[in-house]
């Protein structure tokens, strides 16, 4: 069995479906069942139970879907130890903005310990869960973290968004500097057309 299916098998359990799956992992959602029809055809076991677009794993997909998670952590550890046997590689992935902030000064602790890194982008964990790369930038809302059985977390850094106007603008003019957000709300205002620090973290537990 192809530790690539076996990842794909993990996906889907954990987003408890096929199309949310397939988006995650940034493939067809046809593709991705097929990759689920082939590991029960091998394994001879139905591994979920569908119900509509949920999907459940049965007693067969729960044991193999330990046993994935052990057999990707073995395989990570393997890359690890044997791929780049010299010098400590890690790879890191997050938004562009997240990248610039956070990477230079990785960079300058890592070039101590005779660490290399490599970025890459990805706006949520699908690289992680993916196993494609060994830690992720990510964002999500205050006192929430990413829900995922397999994942640990630490918090960087808070970041505080705030409305700017010029003093000549007549909410400021009317209102004075305390606004509510209600009074703010009540004028046009722009906004990023694409999250500034990528996807908030929202996995399955």
């Amino acid at each position: 069995m192809r530790l690539d299916d076996l990842a794909i098998f993990v996906e889907v359990a954990r987003a408890s479906g096929l199309r949310k799956a397939a988006y995650t992992l940034n493939m067809q959602p046809g593709t991705v069942s097929k990759v689920i029809k082939r590991i029960e055809s091998h394994y001879q076991q139905a591994l979920f139970e569908r119900k509509g677009s949920q999907w459940a794993l049965t007693s067969a997909g729960e044991m193999l879907f330990h046993r994935a998670i052990e057999m990707l952590s073995i395989g990570d550890k393997i890359e690890r130890e044997l791929g780049r046997p010299r010098r400590p590689h890690l790879r890191v992935s997050g938004s562009e903005s997240l990248l610039a902030y956070f990477v230079p000064s990785l960079m300058t602790k890592l070039s101590q310990q005779q660490l290399t890194l490599e970025t890459k982008q990805s706006e949520d964990l699908a690289m992680l869960t993916k196993h494609e790369v060994d830690l992720a930038l990510v964002t999500s809302l205050q006192g929430t973290h990413p829900q995922d059985r397999q994942v640990e977390y630490q918090a960087l850094q808070e970041i505080n968004f705030v409305t700017v106007a010029s003093h000549t603008h007549p909410m400021l003019i009317e209102h004075g500097a305390n606004l509510s957000i209600d009074q703010v709300l009540e004028y046009p205002f722009v906004i990023p057309s694409k999250p500034i620090y990528g996807k908030m973290a929202t996995n399955r537990s």
